[in-house]
Formats: structure tokens, sequence, C-alpha cells
């Protein structure tokens, strides 16, 4: 029987902690808080805006300089900003190239 490699899973672990922990922090500096009855359809068109924006600039083959300002033009608040620089600086996010 294939046993799972445990470090595969500790490595999995570590990453979906971490990624919870991005996505409860920036719910707490949006002011997103899952206490009303319509948030779940709120937190859906979020990534559906989200996905939106993607295709449209994939879509206008844009050039890298245009993307990004397009992109920070629809950063309604540079907290938003602030707190994902942070966590790619985070000593512990799995995912940061050392």
């Amino acid at each position: 029987v294939n046993k799972p490699d445990p470090s595969l899973k500790k490595q999995r672990d570590r990453e979906n902690y971490y990624l919870g922990a991005m996505c409860k922090k920036l719910f707490d500096v949006t002011g997103f808080h899952a206490n009303q009855s319509n948030d779940l359809k709120r937190l859906e068109q979020i990534f559906i805006d989200t996905a939106a924006t993607a295709v449209l600039i994939e879509k206008n083959q844009m050039t890298e300089d245009q993307k990004i300002r397009t992109a920070e033009r629809h950063v309604r608040n540079e907290i938003l900003k602030t707190t994902v620089e942070g966590f790619e600086q985070d000593s512990r996010n799995p995912f940061k190239a050392t």
C-alpha cells in the first residue's frame, strides 16, 4: 500500500494554514465579516470581479506595464496592498522564494 509522504502532507498543511491566515487578514482589513446572510454571495462577487478583471487584462494583450497600471487602478485601498506585501515578506510564507 502506498503511504503518502509525511513531509508532503506537512508542507501542504503549512501552505493551507498560511493561505487561510492570509484570507482571514484580508477579510479583517477590508471589514468583511461572515456574519450576514448574504456574505457568501458577497465573497462570490469579489472572486467573480477579480476573475473578470484578469480576463479583461489578458484579452486586451496589454504590456506588462499596462497590466500593472490597470491592476493598480483597481486597488481601492492602500491597506490591501500593504497587507499583501506583508504576506510576501512573512518568514512563515511557505511559497516565498528562498
